[in-house]
């Protein structure tokens, strides 16, 4: 009698551990096709951050710039004629005249 219970609890142990194997191998294949996703998705943000990059050097280029405004008609600015701002104080602010007053 002592030998069936033996073999039962025996059988009971390994059923139960089985049962974890097959849970543990389960999620362990569950993290590893997240993991993959993961990579493929690193590996799409790393070609988009080079293909970035690459477009901002491009567009930083005095080539580039110049061509940009020479088609929006701008020109250039001429160096000789550059002004400087400086602060004032609050003193030489004049009050604005209220809204809607009559001279």
């Amino acid at each position: 009698m002592l030998a069936w219970r033996t073999t039962l609890s025996l059988l009971i142990a390994v059923i139960v551990c089985a049962m974890f194997v097959v849970n543990v191998r389960y999620q362990s294949r569950a993290l590893n096709t997240q993991l993959e996703k993961v990579r493929q998705q690193e590996q799409q943000l790393q070609v988009e951050w080079s293909t970035w990059q690459v477009q901002q050097v491009a567009a930083s280029k005095n080539d580039r710039i110049a061509q940009q405004v020479s088609k929006q008609d701008m020109q250039r600015v001429d160096p000789s004629v550059t002004y400087y701002m400086t602060p004032i104080s609050p003193a030489q602010i004049k009050p604005a005249p209220p809204t809607g007053a009559q001279p």
